[in-house]
């Protein structure tokens, strides 16, 4: 996956996370950034671009709480 200048990646595990759950967060979150969700082999990779005035290392650590919240959820928020 190539990502945008100032961009992170979050890799999930997907035999830990399925793909609805990270895609959930993805749509909670989409007032703070843009997301785009990718299968890569045995993980699901998340490209986050923040938005203006949020900081990245936050919104993907959010990412990854809504993510595994959803997953302990079954799959909703």
């Amino acid at each position: 996956m190539t990502t945008a200048p100032g961009s992170q990646v979050l890799r999930l595990n997907a035999s830990l996370y399925p793909r609805e759950s990270v895609e959930s967060a993805t749509n909670t979150l989409s007032d703070f950034g843009t997301f785009s969700i990718e299968n890569d082999g045995d993980y699901i990779t998340v490209s986050v671009q923040a938005g203006d005035d949020v900081d990245p290392v936050e919104l993907v650590g959010e990412l990854a709480n809504f993510a595994l919240a959803n997953t302990l959820g079954g799959g909703s928020n």
